[in-house]
């Protein structure tokens, strides 16, 4: 037989010779080798910056400017589809919230019993009823052809949630190519499909789970400036998943209410108020109706969480160090190069050239300050300060835990690939150091995958060991219930 450790390996190559042939291969060895021009930046005198904007938008959408499709659709849904197989059946559930305030809930609804915990009492009230029965659905659907394992049952709700995720990584990485350019979405999709951070995180059944992949909708939405749905996913993001989430609205908010205000503030309002008309008076009925009173559940975590007496702290407080390691151990060396975004992209967008005695190259910063100028770089910095912000805002707290950085892992991979693409075109010299940075992340993650499943896989195949034997042996068994844990 062989070892899992050996079946992991195989399991990734022969994922990777499924969705990737020796052309694409080559391809890609290609084009993060090369080194390409920046776009033109629009420079229209005697025009404001509105109608900037819109030539430079239309002149996007031109079939000559309209980015070139690295990935085939079909290659696309292999992605989604091989990638969720392997979060459904390898990844392990990391948190024990998820078994206790969302599977237990869950379980409660199909089969009329499951254990509450103290956040589903009506004292309490801070889990949203909403966000259950959006898996609630699904799972009803699913209930007449699988009612009779809840082990297939499990692992086929997982492979939902993770098709959903991986579509929304997806929806990213395909904006990403339209406004950042194609090399940055080839090394944001080569992360995802590897990160640990996204393979734990993407078919996990948790609020955080759930805003992260909204969240990239949301960026996806607004790298095409698809503004209400970029503003309805954040919105869904908040008040269905976590309130928390709201922070990571910041680059939607800074873009139309900051950077154009005049054109865009009055749609902010009229988005956002659509948005919490749409969220709100579901997320108020379906709680109210569960809990048996009026109930905002939303507002509930905020008042428990920053307005009590302890806050969070009561489950446990941690260094900062136990988000540094948490995100080393999930994202390995990638932290490092999205904190280098910012500057490094900042000196490729802002360098020019000028010719010396000798027919010499050198380089000098010239910055300019027009709207116009900043236009294709405001992505950057927005989606930079949004992260930031949030890793402020948690590192700050005392109660910390893995899943609170989930949100995030998609805006890590976008920004690693910024900083690598921006190395590119620092030198082309360096194109050795950024295939070494990749194969290295690459390397490592499958490390940590593989030690993640051989150390703490053991109580789901426990269980499937066990659902295998009660189903052969279910007639031979005096028992109804299985104790687990202390008692």
């Amino acid at each position: 037989m062989i070892p899992a450790m050996w079946r992991c390996v195989l399991r990734c190559a022969m994922k990777l010779l499924k969705i990737i042939s020796l052309a694409d291969v080559a391809n890609a060895i290609r084009l993060i080798k090369v080194m390409h021009p920046r776009l033109p930046i629009p420079s229209i005198q005697g025009e404001n910056y509105e109608r900037i904007i819109e030539i430079f938008l239309e002149a996007q959408k031109s079939p000559r400017k309209r980015f070139s499709r690295l990935i085939s659709l079909m290659d696309e849904l292999k992605i989604i589809v091989l990638n969720t197989s392997d979060c459904l059946f390898w990844a392990i559930i990391t948190d024990c919230d998820e078994v206790y305030n969302y599977w237990e809930p869950l379980h409660l609804l199909l089969f009329g019993r499951g254990f509450q915990t103290w956040e589903y009492s009506p004292a309490y009230a801070i889990r949203s009823w909403l966000y259950i029965n959006l898996h609630n659905f699904p799972a009803q659907l699913m209930f007449p052809l699988l009612a009779s394992s809840k082990a297939a049952f499990f692992h086929t709700l997982r492979f939902v949630i993770g098709f959903v995720g991986l579509s929304a990584d997806i929806c990213l990485y395909e904006s990403v190519s339209q406004r950042l350019g194609n090399r940055v979405a080839l090394l944001y999709m080569i992360f995802n499909m590897f990160s640990i951070g996204m393979f734990n995180a993407s078919c996990a059944f948790l609020p955080s789970s759930f805003s992260m992949i909204m969240n990239a909708f949301a960026m996806a939405a607004y790298l095409q400036e698809k503004w209400f749905w970029a503003i309805f996913c954040t919105c869904v993001s908040a008040l269905v998943g976590w309130p928390f989430a709201a922070v990571l609205g910041l680059p939607i908010a800074l873009e139309m209410l900051v950077f154009r205000a005049k054109r865009l503030g009055l749609r902010f309002i009229l988005f956002s108020m659509a948005s919490a008309a749409i969220v709100l008076p579901a997320l108020y009925f379906v709680d109210s109706f569960y809990y048996g009173k009026p109930v905002i559940a939303p507002l509930n975590i905020v008042l428990y969480n920053i307005f009590s007496d302890h806050g969070p702290d009561l489950y446990g407080v941690e260094p900062i160090s136990y988000y540094l390691k948490n995100l080393f151990l999930n994202w390995n060396i990638l932290p490092m190069f999205a904190l280098l975004s910012l500057p490094v992209s900042l000196y490729v967008y802002t360098r020019n050239t000028y010719t010396v005695v000798g027919n010499q190259q050198k380089d000098y910063i010239q910055l300019e300050y027009s709207a116009s100028y900043w236009y294709r770089y405001f992505p950057v910095l927005t989606i930079y300060l949004a992260a930031s912000l949030w890793l402020l805002i948690f590192f700050s707290q005392p109660h910390k835990e893995e899943r609170f950085l989930f949100p995030i892992y998609p805006l890590i991979s976008v920004l690693a690939a910024i900083a690598l693409d921006s190395l590119l075109r620092v030198s082309n010299k360096l194109h050795n150091l950024v295939i070494l940075v990749v194969a290295t992340f690459i390397l490592l993650s499958l490390s940590r995958g593989i030690a993640l499943h051989r150390n703490f896989s053991a109580t789901l195949e426990t269980y499937k060991g066990f659902h295998d034997h009660f189903m052969v042996k279910q007639s031979q068994m005096d028992f109804a219930n299985m104790q687990v844990g202390k008692f």
